[in-house]
């Protein structure tokens, strides 16, 4: 699997209307990439080198272009 397909599936599997903040998302996104890795759908390599799918900074941005409010 790679990081494009990973993220993929996490934008999928989240919330309906997205995350209420950054936080909130990157704690998931954590969860996430540990339950892939223990899953053996990924390594434990990718699982800690594959980094947030946004920053702080652009959380609103990002949060907009995959989920519509």
């Amino acid at each position: 699997m790679t990081n494009k397909q990973a993220l993929a599936d996490f934008i999928e599997m989240g919330h309906p209307a997205g995350w209420s903040d950054y936080w909130a998302m990157q704690l998931d996104w954590s969860a996430f990439l540990d339950g892939m890795a223990r899953d053996g759908r990924i390594t434990q390599k990718q699982a800690d080198s594959w980094g947030n799918p946004c920053t702080p900074e652009t959380f609103d941005r990002w949060q907009r272009r995959h989920f519509r409010r």
